[in-house]
């Protein structure tokens, strides 16, 4: 697993996707943000549960 750290300077956005919660599947949610991390770039991530991942890079 690689790690990388980057200055979020923006919150550009964020939303909730549905899930079966019913059956235990946790809802996902997103956010976009803006951060530096050798150079200005988009991130999406997101949190399912109690952990977070990087979901796409959008430069």
């Amino acid at each position: 697993m690689t790690f990388i750290q980057a200055e979020v300077t923006e919150t550009l956005g964020w939303w909730r996707e549905p899930s079966r919660w019913w059956d235990g599947e946790p809802i996902r949610l997103l956010l976009r943000v803006a951060a530096i991390h050798k150079s200005p770039c988009v991130y999406e991530l997101c949190k399912s549960g109690k952990s977070w991942s990087l979901s796409r890079n959008l430069d």
